[in-house]
């Protein structure tokens, strides 16, 4: 059904996950920002950048993996139980 030529098989490889997450605490403030993966560690994606053809995180949060609760059957939406600060992260 599909090819499987390098495009393909490189394309199937990557995994894309949206997180949503509150700033300072607020129930109603909510950011999403892109949810990475990386050696087993959630990490919330401020900046990617590129290496070797590689979209890779250039700036990034780690999360605490016991408040990161699926949001979505398969996968792609998560969401944040903890909370993290505009000033200790410049998310705002």
């Amino acid at each position: 059904m599909f090819s499987r030529g390098p495009f393909i098989a490189k394309y199937a490889a990557m995994a894309f996950a949206r997180v949503y997450y509150s700033v300072n605490g607020s129930h109603t403030h909510l950011q999403s920002g892109d949810l990475h993966f990386e050696q087993g560690k959630p990490l919330l994606v401020l900046k990617w950048q590129r290496r070797n053809g590689v979209r890779v995180p250039a700036d990034s949060i780690e999360l605490d993996p016991a408040r990161l609760q699926r949001a979505s059957a398969n996968g792609t939406i998560y969401r944040y139980e903890g909370s993290l600060g505009e000033r200790d992260h410049g998310l705002g």
